[in-house]
């Protein structure tokens, strides 16, 4: 019994007769809350106000009956007890009764199982009350998995042991459309559906589930893919009865996988065959990934990185530098132009630039990312233009004084033909004349020989006789 008290509407014009029911239910330790009421409006306004968990109802009353009582109820509180309570009633009447909807009678003169009917009949209550849940909620499941089946935008085909269809849903008779050109339908072969699925409706038949993906070309030759799943299908006792199949067309996706692995094919060629040094490396530094660039230049491979870091391959003078652009580019600038020089495998100096960024997700950085070009031929062309621009101007001062030089040494020849002209034959002057006249041509000599040499002149080449000229020099010293 319910441990909250029970609600009881006594229907009845004799309250001795209610006061006896009452008496017999506390004698049944029966905890309830009574309302006796005699007439309809008074039992109608009690079934709303009063809302009663049982009614107790005589048969006959002067001016309303029990099965008038009977009807309204069953109308308005359908599944509250109702049990009529008599003074005499034959098996016509009773049977009357209970077909018009009453839950059970009692006899006024054998009320002593007043308690046990009332207890009987909520029980029934409770129990008819389960069974309509348990019903709806059946039909609710039905029809949620008749839509889902119905309505999916996967095909569903369930199959006997026979290998004949004995339902599908309207995605699987569209597809049989589509793709077979034809209708298909209960009754059908499974192999009509999908030609080359014997091998897996078998394995279902033994207990074995089976997903694999099925390239099928419809009737107009175009292929469409779909992942076809066979499960085996068992009644209540364990014993396979059937093979579900279920499938979904899943072409939009392999095109799209396959659009991707053609994209990242022509990124790794691109990436693999770039000119430039390409590298990743974590955050630490280790190294993820180069380009063949980066091992036809530095001369590491594969193995020889692992375990290595950048760092380890940077110039000892270039390391501070490194470090610094490292944190930079963790923080997240991007680095436009980095200069360093790189150590190859043999030891020989390679100086690149490029640039180097970071890698985030979830705004921590994973990755850090350098695209490098080799500068060393440009390095030493720059380096020769420097030199030779830095010779093309000491050939430019070498002009000059040659130049300057020059012009005293035509006054210095000038002069000296002067001199000799007025010494006479036998002036033994003479001799030092003619020294300062040939030291003046070997002067002027050596300034055309700059000047030829700042391209300022042009060289005539001479064939000479070393003694003659160290003969000749032999006097000055």
């Amino acid at each position: 019994m319910p441990s909250d008290p029970l609600r009881i509407l006594i229907l009845e014009d004799v309250p001795m007769d209610a006061e006896l029911m009452e008496y017999e239910l506390g004698r049944a330790s029966v905890a309830f809350d009574a309302r006796r009421v005699d007439t309809r409006d008074a039992f109608v306004a009690e079934l709303d106000g009063f809302q009663p968990d049982v009614i107790l109802s005589d048969y006959t009353l002067p001016r309303f009956d029990g099965m008038a009582a009977l009807a309204l109820a069953r109308e308005r509180v359908p599944d509250v007890p109702f049990l009529i309570v008599t003074g005499s009633v034959n098996e016509e009447t009773a049977v009357g009764c209970m077909k018009a909807g009453a839950t059970d009678y009692l006899l006024k003169n054998n009320l002593s199982r007043i308690g046990a009917a009332i207890e009987g009949a909520l029980a029934r209550v409770r129990s008819r009350s389960e069974k309509t849940r348990a019903e709806e909620a059946l039909r609710r499941s039905e029809a949620n998995l008749r839509a889902i089946f119905n309505h999916s935008l996967q095909a569903f085909v369930l199959v006997d042991r026979d290998g004949r269809i004995k339902a599908l849903n309207r995605t699987a008779e569209q597809w049989g459309t589509r793709v077979l050109g034809r209708r298909i339908g209960e009754g059908a072969s499974i192999e009509d559906f999908i030609p080359d699925a014997a091998a897996a409706f078998r394995d279902a038949l033994g207990g074995e589930a089976r997903t694999v993906e099925r390239c099928i070309s419809d009737k107009d030759g175009v292929e469409r893919w779909f992942e076809t799943t066979h499960a085996p299908v068992v009644d209540e006792r364990g014993q396979v009865i059937g093979v579900s199949l279920n499938a979904r067309d899943v072409s939009e996706r392999r095109r799209a996988e396959q659009a991707l692995r053609e994209s990242e094919a022509r990124y790794r060629d691109l990436f693999d065959n770039a000119s430039d040094l390409v590298c990743t490396t974590s955050p630490e530094g280790d190294f993820l990934y180069v380009n063949r660039a980066w091992h036809a230049v530095i001369g590491f491979t594969d193995a020889d990185l692992a375990g290595r870091r950048l760092l380890d391959v940077v110039h000892p003078t270039c390391r501070d530098s490194y470090r610094e652009l490292q944190a930079r580019a963790l923080a997240g600038e991007t680095i436009t132009h980095a200069e360093l020089t790189l150590v190859t495998g043999e030891g020989a100096p390679v100086t690149v630039e490029g640039n180097v960024s970071a890698t985030f997700r979830d705004g921590v950085p994973v990755m850090l990312r350098g695209i490098y070009r080799d500068i060393t031929e440009r390095k030493r062309i720059e380096d020769q233009l420097r030199r030779a621009e830095r010779m093309q101007a000491a050939g430019r001062l070498a002009g000059g004084v040659a130049h300057e030089v020059n012009n005293m040494m035509t006054g210095v020849i000038g002069f000296s033909e002067f001199l000799m002209r007025d010494l006479a034959p036998d002036d033994p002057r003479q001799a030092e004349v003619r020294e300062i006249i040939k030291a003046g041509s070997r002067a002027a000599e050596i300034t055309r020989q700059l000047l030829a040499f700042t391209r300022q002149q042009f060289l005539r080449p001479e064939v000479l006789d070393v003694n003659e000229v160290v003969t000749g020099m032999e006097k000055l010293l």
